[in-house]
Formats: structure tokens, C-alpha cells, sequence
């Protein structure tokens, strides 16, 4: 492509549309997507029917017949209800929700328009979503079962991404060379900087003080709060039922007798995954672990002689325990 001339708003030039799309696309936004975290969410009527509601909001849907479409905007000013076609009495299928434009400047339709649609899968035993037409933004897959009458919000599988700005590269001039000022923000109270996750809730903030606020609640105000170091768990009973607060933590087991090391189930001890634990043998003491049996059996295995019941080998023998997947724990190290 060669230069575009006129340039963006030239005085007495004429502006395409497309033009437009791509000053947007270039000055503003970065990827298509909706501007907020409720825009065209899809949820069942209220009545359970053969049908969704689409919320009112805004969403950037990317042009797809060229590669310098840009952007189109669309608005959706209030909710939104679109049929979902009747189901397939054998098999399941899965249906997308999108938002679509219509543009005839690029062929393949005699509209100019944005429209809801659903686009119908095809039933199988083991159903895959149909594609999405030209210059569509996916807002939800639907399942639909065989058989059903209506759909629930478990038939619903929110595909919505969020529209992310251009880089925006900020610098101060004068006294503040190199700096960036955060005013206290009106909207949120005691805060100079709030960062938000998907669902509107505060993972973290900063208050015009200077105080940091994490998602669970934690604060920390310089850097000294901040301890890299391991914390030590130090044991020295003949059991031990691994618990939420050894995440990351080194537990030393010493006793003269033999030592048995249970790994909770999830739901009773909800440990993510991806957690490790650290374990050394202190005493005489052989140790062994085991996986609880309820209320959900806690599968482990490992290289030891039985690998579902790993023992650490000796005295001052070191192994970790990691959460692979909700209650499979692989265990690695010293083990026999």
C-alpha cells in the first residue's frame, strides 16, 4: 500500500471512511474488544427459554475482509434478546453469540449494519464451535444439549476479550524530567492509582500516602516489609497434615519415631495449584507421606519403591512436594 493522502482531517479533503477506522485503530486502540467489563455480556433471559440477552455496551469489532479495514465501533444502547435455534434431539452442538458489521464497500453483502446473530454449530457427540462470519466479534459460545428447551447460564461461556489501548509512552518536562504524576482519583476514594481485575474487584492500589493494597487485603508501605527468605515450619510430631499456610514453605520434620506427612484434599485444605512444599528429614525418624482419602482422594507419585507412598530416604534427606493438578501432588527429591 502507498501512502494514504489526504492525511486524517485535512482541511477540504475527502475522508474515507476506512481512513477514519484506521486513524482510530492506530491512535487509539490496539486490539478490537469491548470498552468495559459488562458491555454485551451474554446471559439467559430471565424466563429459561431458547434464547440469550445480550447487555447494553461498546465493543470495537475488527474489519476482516482487508487487511486495512481498521476498526468499526458499534453501540448497543439497551439489552439485547437474540434466539438460539431449537436443539438437535440426539446430539449437542455449540453455538456462538456475535456481534457483526455489515459493510457492502467490501463485497459479500448488500447490507450496511451491525447485527446480533447467532451462528449455529453443527450437533456431534463431541460438538466444536462453527466459525464466525467476516468482521464478527465473539461474544459467548453457547452449549446447547441435546433435547433442551431452554438455556442456563452454565450454557454459557463468556469468549469476550477486553479492548486494549495503544502504547502510551508518558514523560514529564521541566522539574519533573523522568517522572509521572497520579493525581488522587476522584471516583476512588483514597486512591492515587487502582487496578482492577475482569470481574471490577481491586487486585491492587495505591493510596495518595503511598501505601500499596494487594488483593487479599495485605499492605505494605516501604521496602523493608518485604522478606524473600523461606519461611520455616518446624515439626516435630509423629504426623502432619499439610495445610494452606505451607505454601512455599520449608517444614522440618524431627521425631525419633517413624513420621507420617498427609496431603490434603482441596476441598478441605485449598492449596492452588502449582503450590510446593519443601520437607527435610531432622531426626531419626523415617517419613513417609500419604494422600487423603476424603473427601476427594489425593492421587501422589513420585520414584520412590511405592510411588503413591513415598518415604524420604535417611536422616536430613530433602524433597518437594508440588500440586501438578486439584489433588494430583507429584513429590521429587531424596525420596526411597
Amino acid at each position: 500500500m502507498a501512502l494514504r493522502t489526504p492525511p486524517s482531517w485535512l482541511q477540504n479533503g475527502s475522508h474515507t471512511a476506512e481512513n477514519d477506522r484506521l486513524t482510530a485503530t492506530s491512535s487509539i486502540w490496539n486490539t478490537a474488544g469491548v470498552t468495559d467489563y459488562g458491555n454485551m455480556f451474554v446471559t439467559p433471559t430471565g424466563t429459561p427459554s431458547m434464547a440469550v440477552q445480550i447487555a447494553a455496551g461498546t465493543a470495537l469489532i475488527a474489519g476482516t475482509q482487508t487487511s486495512t479495514q481498521g476498526f468499526y465501533i458499534a453501540y448497543n444502547d439497551a439489552s439485547t434478546t437474540i434466539s438460539i435455534a431449537p436443539s438437535n434431539a440426539t446430539n449437542p452442538r455449540i453455538d456462538l453469540v456475535v456481534v457483526t458489521v455489515q459493510d457492502a464497500f467490501y463485497g459479500g453483502t448488500a447490507n450496511n449494519q451491525v447485527i446480533f446473530q447467532a451462528i449455529t454449530g453443527t450437533p456431534a457427540a463431541s460438538p466444536v464451535a462453527p466459525s464466525a462470519p467476516a468482521n464478527s466479534f465473539i461474544l459467548a459460545q453457547v452449549l446447547v444439549g441435546a433435547g433442551v428447551t431452554s438455556i442456563s447460564s452454565g450454557n454459557i461461556t463468556d469468549k469476550r476479550t477486553f479492548a486494549q489501548q495503544a502504547d502510551l509512552n508518558v514523560t514529564a518536562s521541566v522539574t519533573n524530567a523522568n517522572s509521572v504524576t497520579i493525581n488522587t482519583i476522584a471516583s476512588q476514594t483514597g486512591k492515587a492509582l487502582q487496578i482492577n481485575n475482569s470481574s471490577g474487584a481491586q487486585v491492587f492500589g495505591v493510596s495518595p500516602s503511598g501505601t500499596l493494597t494487594f488483593q487479599d487485603g495485605s499492605t505494605q508501605t516501604t521496602a523493608s516489609t518485604y522478606n524473600p527468605n523461606i519461611t520455616i515450619n518446624a515439626q516435630t510430631n509423629t504426623t502432619y497434615t499439610v495445610n494452606v499456610t505451607d505454601a512455599q514453605k520449608f517444614v522440618t520434620l524431627t521425631n525419633s519415631a517413624p513420621i507420617t506427612i498427609t496431603i490434603a484434599s482441596n476441598a478441605t485444605q485449598a492449596l492452588p495449584v502449582g503450590t510446593q512444599v519443601t520437607f527435610a528429614q531432622y531426626g531419626a525418624g523415617q517419613v513417609n507421606f500419604v494422600g487423603a482419602s476424603t473427601p476427594n482422594p489425593v492421587t501422589i507419585v513420585s520414584t520412590g519403591a511405592t510411588a503413591s507412598n513415598p518415604k524420604l530416604r535417611s536422616q536430613y534427606s530433602v524433597c518437594t512436594a508440588l500440586q501438578i493438578s486439584t489433588d494430583n501432588w507429584i513429590i521429587t527429591g531424596d525420596v526411597a
